[in-house]
């Protein structure tokens, strides 16, 4: 017993007697204190019964159960904190909720604007060497349209005048520090003809520390 976590002393002795008293068989877990400081949880179950000389002998088996222990407690203290966490969680997804609808209202608006003005969408990494168009982007600059078309900073300079591809090359330069770029090109249609896109532009830095930038385009031939 000296062994045992003071508190657990007398349930062990009450569990040893039991077992010894032949009753059915009996089990109990208890802990004991390590060297270390430590606690080990121990399971142990055990009955008695009659040798054929007629005394009485106890038998039992001893098994460390201190993870699983340590698992249901650690389960009891996740359960204590459930309904906190819970209150928690559903004021989150309320917010949330409240966020998306907020979200959809915007996009509504974004996507009305831009069917109004027929533009284009575009996405690239801050030195434009490589973009994601819309259908929109890709048949402003020729392109067959695709939902979500990779273009490379060079399909982007074949698309233009061959007499703007140089200062494309110096804006695309000059850019590095402008958080709004805003550029009017001629691009060169595959049947020959010219047309003239306004493109706009604004640097955002994103969470991971990398930037882009997102814009618009336009023609802007007639005017």
């Amino acid at each position: 017993l000296t062994a045992l976590v003071s508190e657990d002393r007398s349930k062990a002795a009450r569990f040893f007697f039991n077992c010894s008293s032949g009753q059915q068989t009996s089990s109990e877990v208890y802990r004991i204190a390590m060297e270390n400081g430590s606690v080990r949880y121990l399971r142990s179950a055990g009955s008695s019964y009659i040798k054929p000389d007629g005394t009485h002998q106890t038998t039992g088996i001893l098994w460390d159960v201190t993870s699983d222990m340590l698992m249901a407690q650690k389960l009891r203290e996740a359960k204590d904190n459930s309904d906190i966490k819970n209150a928690e969680l559903e004021l989150a997804l309320q917010e949330l909720s409240s966020r998306e609808h907020e979200l959809e209202e915007i996009s509504g608006r974004l996507r009305l604007a831009l069917e109004s003005y027929n533009c284009g969408i575009w996405e690239s990494v801050d030195d434009y060497s490589i973009a994601v168009w819309n259908e929109r982007m890709c048949e402003l600059y020729g392109l067959p349209p695709e939902a979500e078309k990779l273009v490379t900073r060079e399909d982007y300079f074949n698309c233009l005048h061959p007499d703007e591809r140089p200062t494309a090359l110096v804006n695309t330069m000059r850019d590095a520090d402008d958080p709004d770029r805003v550029s009017t090109q001629r691009v060169l249609l595959p049947d020959g003809s010219v047309r003239y896109v306004k493109a706009v532009g604004r640097l955002h830095d994103n969470r991971d520390g990398t930037k882009k930038i997102v814009g618009i385009a336009f023609d802007v031939t007639t005017d």
